[in-house]
């Protein structure tokens, strides 16, 4: 991806390899972190990437 596009951007490009829906909802369960910030800190699924940025993707763990 080039420098400036958003984490929306990296979703549906990922989208080509299998299904992120869930990821594009607002309300997702799945946190996703740039540079180990939640990008709900940031500016959501419009947060700008840059060449090195470092994004993970956290899903629900529930345990007992």
């Amino acid at each position: 991806l080039p420098d400036g596009s958003t984490i929306r951007d990296l979703l549906r490009a990922l989208g080509s390899y299998g299904p992120v829906d869930e990821l594009l909802e607002e309300r997702s369960n799945v946190k996703i972190l740039v540079n180990g910030r939640e990008i709900t800190y940031l500016d959501g699924l419009e947060t700008r990437l840059k060449d090195g940025d470092a994004v993970a993707f956290i899903p629900p763990v529930a345990g007992g």
